[in-house]
């Protein structure tokens, strides 16, 4: 009896082993941790470590149909071309790599402004219906400035839309439902910050961050381990 006793003792003491030596290296993993992060930020910072980073999602998602991008400014129509086209530019590159929905060509519709002498009269639906689109995404351009950074070193812009999308045949707003004017996004130098370069290049950087977050509405997308870029909203 003695004996079975020391044998079911020694058992027991040999589990216990095992199971600290298991514990040990997920102990060294969350070593660092506890010493850095207090409360509540432990919690984030374990979870993220085993999670990944944060998925973020779409604030809509739209049908897959052929959806035509159409940039405007009508507030100031000189610089609106130029500025319009290489937004667009850049966000045809960003929902065509996420495959958001199938687009309509640029080409098309420089094609239809260059040979319609009534384009400028022409609502969005005909503008969608003569590309034949089922939607269009609408963004209309709000500003766009870079000055000299405070302290007159560098750049520091700011630039900033409104986004729809809109049905094609019946010209309704499909998404936002609960913003007449649209979607607002913003891309900004951050404050107290300015950028190197010219003010050509800090304005294709804004226009970059803006398509980027237009894409974002429109499909999951996962936030950044470092932070956001040197724009932002």
């Amino acid at each position: 009896m003695m004996r079975k006793k020391e044998g079911q003792a020694e058992a027991t003491t040999e589990r216990r082993r095992v199971s600290t030596r298991s514990l040990f290296p997920i102990s060294i993993f969350l070593l660092p941790i506890l010493l850095i992060l207090p409360g509540c930020n432990l919690i984030g910072a374990v979870s993220y470590k085993l999670a990944g980073p944060e998925k973020v999602p779409a604030k809509f998602v739209p049908a897959k149909e052929p959806t035509l991008v159409l940039v405007e400014n009508y507030a100031h129509e000189t610089m609106a071309r130029a500025h319009g086209e290489t937004l667009a530019n850049f966000l045809h590159e960003d929902l065509s790599t996420s495959d958001v929905f199938p687009l309509v060509s640029l080409e098309t519709l420089r094609e239809l402004r260059e040979g319609r002498p009534d384009y400028s009269t022409m609502t969005i639906a005909a503008i969608v219906r003569a590309t034949d689109a089922k939607q269009v995404l609408y963004v209309q351009l709000q500003s766009s400035d870079v000055n000299a950074a405070v302290g007159g070193v560098g750049l520091a812009g700011r630039a900033s839309a409104l986004v729809k999308l809109i049905d094609a045949g019946s010209g309704r707003t499909i998404w936002p439902e609960d913003l007449a004017e649209g979607y607002p996004v913003v891309a900004a130098t951050p404050q107290g910050q300015h950028e190197a370069g010219s003010s050509l290049d800090v304005q294709q950087g804004m226009y970059r961050n803006l398509a980027e977050q237009i894409d974002h509405l429109f499909h999951k997308w996962t936030m950044p381990e470092k932070g956001p870029s040197s724009y932002g909203s």
